[in-house]
């Protein structure tokens, strides 16, 4: 088909080992940099080098080699140190035989004072403790009411309060039957049948146009003695394809806007037409709620006039049964008075014998408590006498122990320390191997420019259509399903000679499932998609072979 080749990939190998070695030069150099030798008032420090062989790689290395020389005054303190270090550690060592024999003996405790036994609890608590005061009687005989008192049972009954009078429910329009109300096409699913109208319509009209000036072009190409083949002839032809596709195109667009313009005004028809049936079946409601309410109210208002003559009648006989009750209670209390005072004389007497008994038994707890002290006093004595004996036997064993280890934790020796000094900081290695993938990158963007090229003149025309007739393709491959529900596929074009692997969708599933607004013909009669009109887009997934 006249399209270049694909470019050769880059170098990705060499950019990375080049890059790799020069890390490996700055390392060096950043090595040698961060090797200066140190003169300073405590001492010295140099560096050298020599050649070694890695043993896991078998290549030669540098292997380098510190040495710190100190001041002769420093050296002498630093020998003193360790000598005195030395020193301590013998004595330690020396110790080792006496803290053997220390514990090697097992722990006497056969000649510890024994531990205090717990002290008795005396018995006499309760003893000879007086009687309780018992409690009054709480309910003394009834006295007798005074003749021509009312019982309690003689009093006149209370009455009730009025009763609510029942009313009757009346019927109220309590929900709406919406069920006889014209159905509305409210989906907003997209009918393809009024943009496929218009386009069928305006092509009937547009398609002998183009036909006539087709065949004028090729006789005025032909009186040029301008033959098929011709560069010239082939322009011609060609100029004016894109011209009759690109008018084909803004038909195709126009009359998706019309299609859709056309399916509002039929949804906002309908949905006028059922407001106003729902409204009138609103307007019933409303009447008949508003006659069931009226009803309510007089019932109301017959109810409320006969509950409030019953309240009236309800309080007179209890106001009646409130002054018997007066009287009633007017004579109790005068008879419970006597009985109050006869109560509390049994109390007195009562509380008087429970002082006793309480005097007596704190004497006891006082005596008994004064001797339990005593016993635990001498108890805790006891036991203080031999907590002293263990700690000391314990302290003998362990005493050699702590010698030895007072010894070994003394000054320790502290080695000089050099200077610090600011490191040499790392240079960058040149980024190789992103410059072979950014020139990949431009390379493969060429190259995909020319394949973008090769869909523009398989027959398909207008900004967004690329040829998609799978009369056009092979190696045809099931890939997915789009959202909106389009089958998806990978291909190679039949007359593409680099064997380019492409993704996209098929102009014939587009027509099967009403989507033919996004679908044209070409005058070679292939079938060409426009991708802009559908959530598929027809890209370059991978080389072929």
């Amino acid at each position: 088909m006249g399209k270049k080749d694909a470019p050769d990939a880059p170098d990705y190998t060499g950019a990375a080992v080049e890059e790799a070695e020069a890390g490996k030069e700055i390392v060096r150099q950043q090595t040698w940099a961060n090797r200066p030798e140190q003169i300073t008032p405590w001492g010295s420090t140099s560096w050298s080098t020599k050649s070694r062989v890695d043993p896991s790689t078998n290549k030669a290395v540098t292997q380098w080699h510190q040495t710190e020389a100190l001041n002769p005054q420093i050296q002498r303190a630093l020998d003193s140190q360790i000598a005195v270090q030395q020193g301590r550690s013998g004595l330690a060592q020396n110790l080792i035989g006496r803290a053997a024999g220390e514990t090697a003996q097992q722990f006497d405790w056969n000649n510890m004072p024994d531990p205090a036994s717990a002290p008795d609890v005396p018995d006499f608590y309760g003893q000879g403790l007086t009687q309780m005061g018992s409690l009054p009687n709480p309910n003394p005989a009834q006295q007798a009411l005074p003749e021509g008192a009312q019982q309690y049972n003689e009093l006149n009954s209370w009455q009730q309060g009025p009763q609510a009078q029942g009313l009757g429910q009346e019927n109220i329009q309590r929900g709406l039957n919406y069920a006889d109300l014209n159905d509305v096409n409210a989906a907003g699913a997209y009918n393809p049948d009024f943009a496929q109208t218009q386009y069928d319509r305006n092509m009937s009209l547009l398609r002998p146009e183009q036909e006539r000036a087709m065949e004028s072009m090729e006789v005025q190409l032909r009186n040029r003695g301008l033959t098929p083949g011709t560069e010239a002839y082939d322009r011609g032809i060609r100029d004016l394809r894109n011209q009759q596709s690109e008018a084909r195109g803004r038909i195709s667009a126009d009359s998706v806007r019309y299609g859709g313009q056309e399916q509002q005004n039929q949804f906002q028809r309908e949905m006028a037409r059922r407001g106003q049936q729902a409204g009138e079946i609103n307007q019933q409601g409303q009447f008949a709620n508003q006659a069931a309410q009226q009803a309510l109210q007089q019932q109301l208002g017959i109810g409320a006039q006969r509950f409030g003559q019953q309240a009236q009648a309800a309080q007179q006989a209890n106001a009646l049964r409130g002054q018997q009750f007066g009287e009633m209670q007017a004579l109790q209390q005068q008879q419970g008075s006597a009985q109050d005072a006869a109560f509390n004389r049994q109390m007195q007497t009562a509380n008087y014998q429970d002082q006793q008994r309480n005097q007596l038994m704190k004497e006891q707890l006082a005596m008994g408590g004064q001797g339990f002290n005593q016993q635990m006093q001498a108890a805790n004595y006891q036991n203080t006498l031999r907590q002293q004996a263990i700690a000391e036997e314990a302290q003998r064993r362990g005493m050699s122990i702590n010698e030895m280890n007072a010894l070994m934790t003394g000054q320790q020796v502290g080695t000089p320390q050099m200077p610090q000094f600011m490191g040499a900081g790392a240079a960058q290695a040149p980024q190789l191997l992103a410059a072979a993938q950014a020139q990949g990158n431009f390379d493969q963007q060429g190259y995909s420019t020319g394949a973008g090229m090769f869909n523009a003149f398989m027959g398909a025309a207008g900004a967004g259509m690329k040829a998609s007739d799978r009369r056009l393709k092979h190696d045809i491959q099931r890939r997915g399903t789009s959202p909106s529900g389009i089958p998806t596929y990978t291909f190679r074009y039949s007359d593409d000679d680099t064997g380019q692997v492409y993704s996209g969708a098929m102009a014939q599933d587009l027509l099967a499932m009403g989507l033919g607004h996004a679908v044209a013909e070409g005058i070679n009669g292939m079938l060409g998609v426009f991708y802009d009109l559908i959530d598929v887009e027809c890209v370059p997934v991978r080389r072929g072979v």
